[in-house]
């Protein structure tokens, strides 16, 4: 709760050593703390309300559509749109954006959110009402609760995992090491896809992409892409996408949409050209890209 000095919030050294991100405070909406993380909410001039988890941004109205869109369409239509009764498990992602999305798909028969903190599902429908439209959805159900333990007496139950944490600090941390992937592989069906986000590429010049990694070394299918997104460090944010089936393929949607589908689902980054695209990576990122071990 230090951050606010002189009218600006800055995400700085949070992640990132020796790197700051500032933004120019209008006003604070909400500050507290919940018995998790430091809660914040601001209004910025342009990136309009703004949700900081322990000092780190997570989420803005101004392009929180990116990330929820490319999070939730790039698995959803990996599938055959055809099929139905997909189970669908996001952990995390109280915000409620995850889920906004999910929803709009027809072969989705049910959505559970596991989400440890309920401050933040709260915040997010008084201040972001936008993104949590979808905490309203028949097809919803919200458990309050650790993602840990949930995972685990859920084996083999869901077509679809989206760990839409916050960042690996606070209690977003453990979801970010090797054992709670496989926690996550015994929870999807055969067939089953996870997603998570990692670092953009130019972030990951000078990392090893551990979540990829975690990724490879448990599942036998796994490809990272990515998106531009403003106000994530670089204005780029990473994906790795992963499926329990050996040689699925992510960069080509089962089913593509047409420009009116598109236009009836309001979506505003996803389309399914952006979907092959962003699996189209720069070379620097190609040449330094672990491989699977399995």
């Amino acid at each position: 709760m230090d951050k606010l000095v002189d009218g600006w919030f800055s995400e700085s050294d949070c992640l990132w050593q020796g790197q700051k991100m500032s933004y120019q405070v209008d006003r604070v909406l909400y500050r507290d703390r919940s018995a998790f993380q430091d809660v914040l909410v601001f209004h910025h001039l342009r990136y309009g309300n703004v949700l900081a988890l322990d000092d780190i941004v997570q989420c803005t109205e101004m392009d929180e559509f990116a990330y929820q869109e490319m999070m939730v369409h790039v698995p959803l239509l990996c599938y055959d749109p055809s099929s139905s009764g997909l189970q669908v498990l996001v952990i995390g992602g109280g915000d409620g954006g995850v889920v906004r999305e999910i929803v709009k798909h027809g072969h989705v028969a049910q959505c559970t959110l596991c989400e440890i903190d309920s401050t933040v599902i709260d915040v997010s429908k008084r201040f972001f009402p936008l993104m949590a439209v979808g905490l309203k959805s028949e097809k919803l159900t919200i458990h309050i609760g650790d993602g840990f333990d949930f995972l685990k007496s859920h084996i083999e139950q869901f077509d679809v995992i989206i760990t839409d944490c916050s960042d690996e600090k606070g209690p977003g941390e453990f979801l970010f090491n090797e054992p709670y992937f496989e926690l996550v592989k015994n929870s999807l069906k055969p067939n089953g896809i996870h997603v998570t986000h990692d670092n953009g590429p130019m972030l990951e010049m000078s990392e090893s992409f551990p979540r990829l990694r975690f990724s490879q070394n448990v599942f036998p299918s796994s490809q990272y892409y990515y998106i531009s997104s403003p106000s994530y460090p670089s204005g780029e944010l990473g994906f790795v996408i992963s499926g329990k089936s050996p040689n699925m393929k992510f960069d080509f949607p089962l089913k593509e949409l047409s420009d009116n589908e598109v236009r009836s689902m309001k979506l505003r980054y996803y389309n399914s050209q952006v979907h092959k695209a962003a699996f189209v990576l720069p070379q620097f990122t190609k040449e330094r890209l672990p491989t699977n071990k399995l």
